[in-house]
Order: structure tokens, then C-alpha cells, then sequence
């Protein structure tokens, strides 16, 4: 284990040893320090922290698989930490509303977390543009301009989906969880999905430019942003009734503001951008479950490339000068070797980042600031 993280999983082990409850779902409340920097961390007398650089992976995982020669990696995605997809497209040179311009795709599957693939049949493997989405067991195939195909058992089986009127299917928007700010067309209504229904809640709240909804800890949380401010409000049953929320004002105007909550212990934050995306978001951590108090980050970086929730009121940061966590209003540069792209946290907790530049993969494994890096290498059969 590497610097303070590994205290912190100590800090962890301590508190299942002696619950008598193994590392799951249960929620558990959160450290109550953040350890500070390891020693040879330095720091300049402004805060901002010099880079470390990457750490090595802790694992790499590379396989062959059935793809052919010009084919490239278009997209991989994972729904956890052990299954994945991969789509290979060969588009040929020309417009791309050509009568040529159709791709060959192939598709691919991993249920070992990157240790070996397997080819599932695509149900329309040649399309103007390839898409996937996946979340659990459900898979969702974009084949522009000729529809959209679903599996809810991993790819072994598809069926084409009707487009609703905004021009996406219901099992898309599913995806996205059970309570959802729905749809583009028309306004935007907190609702439930039962079933293949949308159904509103009972009272919608009053809140300007509602975008988002989060459900955790038996509550309601809503979003909202109209004219560069934030809004926010919650409800304890369901969406009968709504109170709303304090929020800190922002510093300056925000553009983009996303509610995101963590999947191991339920903790939200508010992430606001303006109209500069790279640079350090402002952030609003739920405070006694009533109000959003603003967080201001000790040493943080210029500039991000993503920001993820990961529990313990601790967020991970990706970014050109480098990866790690914001903890207690603390940036700590852990040299994850994620370089500045995106990062998101999958459903059981689980790390993720695609390199575009090189087309490997990063799963980040543990918890909180504690992770095993595997990176995942698909090479193709040339």
C-alpha cells in the first residue's frame, strides 16, 4: 500500500473488524481525518502541489483478440470491475453521409475483468455510427441511422427497440437509474421508471432550471441552475412534498452543474463548471442532509480532466498535472497513472478511465484512496 492510503485502509479494516460486517453495499460513516500528504509530497508556499509522477500499474492485463487488421478501438466501456465491452469499427476514408460510409463493426465481451475477450454476434454490424451503452446486465447498441438494439443478458441475445418521440428507447433511458429529471423534449419532470413508464412524481419541485435528481438514503435530491446560479431542494417521501436547499453562493457563473453521489456510502456533492471545462470545478458537499455547503480545495490543480465521487466525502481527481483525491478540503496528488482523462466510478465502486491516445484502459480496484491499478490492453490478431 502506497503513502496515507494505506493508512486510510487501515482505518477501514479496523472499522469492518470490529462491525463483524464484510466491505459492501452497507454504509458506513466516513473516516474522521483525512491523513495528510505523504512526506515527500511538496508543496510550494501557494499550495499548489508539484506533480508526482505516475506510479507503474499495480497489474497489466493484455490480451489478443479476434479483431483483423484495420480495424481500430472505437469504443470500450465496463459496468464493473469485472465485465466490459469493446466495439472495433473499420470506416473507410470519404464523407460520412457517403453511400460508402458505412462501418464493420465487431463486438466484443469480457466477464474477467479485461483478462481475456470473447466476440458476440452484433445485430447490425454495419452502420453510419456505432454506439454502446451498458449498465449491469443491460446492453444498449446505437447503429446510426438504422435503430437501436437491446440485450438485458450481456449481449448473448438482442431485439431491436422502437425510438420513443425524443428518438432514443425506454431501455436507454433506464440506464440512468430509476429516478431520472426526464426527457429533452417538453419540461424537464422529476419521475420514476416502473417498468417501461415514466412516471412523474406526485409534486415536482420548485426549482429553477431543474437538470438533475439523485435518490440516496431514502431521499430525493434535486438540481437546478438558471442563469449561471445554483438551485437545489429535497424530499423525504418520494417527491410529495419538496423543501428546498440552501446553496453557497458560487464564486463566479456556472455553465454545467452535476448532483453525483457516491455508490458506496450514498454521499452527494454538487460539481459546477463554467465555460471553461479544464479548469478546477466549484464544489458543494451535502451538509446535515438540509444545505449544500461550499468546499474550497487546499493545493488544487489548474486543471482537471475528470472528477469522480468515491465516498468518504472524498472525490478523485484527473488532470494534466496529475491524479489523486480531494479529502477534507485537501487535494492529495497520489500519482495514479491516469494522466488527464476522464474518470468515473462504476457501480460497485470501481474506477474507470479510457486513454483515447493509446486505447488501454485503467480500473481502479478498492476503495476511498486505496487502489490497485490494472491497466487493460486489447492487441489485435496482425
Amino acid at each position: 500500500m502506497r503513502g496515507w492510503a494505506a493508512r486510510l485502509a487501515a482505518v477501514v479494516a479496523l472499522v469492518v473488524l470490529v462491525s463483524g460486517c464484510s466491505v459492501g453495499p452497507i454504509r458506513r460513516p466516513a473516516p474522521t481525518k483525512v491523513p495528510s500528504a505523504p512526506s515527500d509530497q511538496q508543496e510550494d508556499v501557494s499550495g499548489a502541489q508539484s506533480p508526482k509522477p505516475p506510479l507503474p500499474p499495480d497489474e497489466t492485463r493484455r490480451s489478443r483478440v479476434p479483431v483483423p487488421a484495420g480495424y481500430g478501438q472505437h469504443q470500450i466501456e465496463f459496468t464493473d470491475a469485472a465485465h466490459g465491452y469493446a466495439v472495433f469499427t473499420n470506416c473507410p476514408p470519404g464523407p460520412a453521409d457517403g453511400p460508402k460510409a458505412d462501418c464493420p463493426a465487431i463486438l466484443l465481451v469480457t466477464a474477467d475483468g479485461g483478462r481475456s475477450w470473447q466476440p458476440l454476434r452484433h445485430p447490425r454490424p454495419r452502420a453510419k455510427n456505432h454506439q454502446l451503452y451498458a449498465e449491469g446486465s443491460n446492453l444498449v447498441l446505437l447503429a446510426e441511422p438504422y435503430g437501436w438494439w437491446t440485450s438485458t443478458d450481456r449481449g448473448r441475445t438482442f431485439k431491436a427497440a422502437p425510438a420513443t418521440a425524443d428518438g432514443v428507447p425506454v431501455v436507454y433511458r433506464k440506464l440512468f437509474g430509476r429516478f431520472q429529471v426526464c426527457c429533452d423534449e417538453g419540461t424537464p419532470q422529476v419521475g420514476e421508471w416502473v417498468d417501461d413508464r415514466f412516471r412523474p412524481v406526485p409534486t415536482q419541485p420548485m426549482v429553477p432550471g431543474l437538470n438533475m435528481v439523485a435518490h440516496t438514503g431514502g431521499r430525493l435530491f434535486v438540481s437546478g441552475l438558471r442563469d449561471g446560479q445554483p438551485y437545489a431542494a429535497y424530499s423525504y417521501d418520494l417527491g410529495q412534498t419538496w423543501r428546498s436547499m440552501t446553496v453557497a453562493a458560487p464564486d463566479s457563473p456556472l455553465s454545467v452543474l452535476r448532483l453525483e453521489v457516491a455508490a458506496f456510502d450514498g454521499g452527494a456533492w454538487l460539481i459546477g463548471h463554467g465555460d471553461d471545462r479544464m479548469a478546477f470545478p466549484q464544489l458543494w458537499q451535502l451538509s446535515g442532509g438540509t444545505a449544500w455547503e461550499r468546499v474550497r480545495v487546499a493545493g488544487q490543480p489548474a486543471q482537471v480532466g475528470g472528477v469522480a465521487v468515491i465516498g468518504a466525502g472524498m472525490l478523485a481527481v484527473t488532470g494534466p498535472g496529475g491524479s489523486g483525491v480531494i479529502g477534507e478540503g485537501q487535494y492529495h496528488d497520489l500519482g495514479w497513472p491516469l494522466g488527464g482523462g476522464f474518470v468515473r466510478t462504476l457501480s460497485d465502486g470501481t474506477l474507470f478511465s479510457a486513454h483515447k491516445s493509446d486505447g488501454s484502459v485503467w480500473l481502479g480496484i478498492g476503495i476511498y484512496g486505496e487502489r490497485r491499478w490494472i491497466r487493460v490492453v486489447l492487441e489485435k490478431q496482425e
